[in-house]
């Protein structure tokens, strides 16, 4: 999603100018709806990762304003680029706790 957004600003002197009906961007308001339903649903079977689920909405949120005005100045991007990478170090967070290797490696 990063990537997509990046890619659909048009650089200017102070700011980025945005159109909210190109493709790109009608494309990035599908996955931020696609990432909502399925928040939604995570949030009913694991209502105890509010955590998770709330670092996914603002970062869902943040894309929803970002790319839906037409004028994008720094702070805007620097809003969206914390909250994204608030998210993604939860991931990195999870993915370096693992449990200790018991016995023999199951694989030999």
């Amino acid at each position: 999603m990063y990537d997509e957004g990046i890619a659909s600003l048009g650089d200017s002197y102070h700011s980025w100018v945005n159109d909210p009906g190109s493709a790109v961007n009608l494309q990035i308001d599908e996955l931020i709806e696609h990432i909502a339903t399925n928040i939604f649903i995570f949030k009913l079977t694991y209502h105890n990762e509010s955590d998770l689920t709330n670092r996914v909405e603002t970062f869902s949120y943040d894309n929803f304003t970002l790319f839906s005005s037409y004028g994008i100045n720094n702070y805007d991007i620097q809003r969206w680029y914390l909250s994204r990478r608030r998210l993604f170090r939860t991931f990195s967070e999870t993915e370096s706790i693992q449990p200790e290797k018991v016995g023999t490696n199951l694989f030999n």
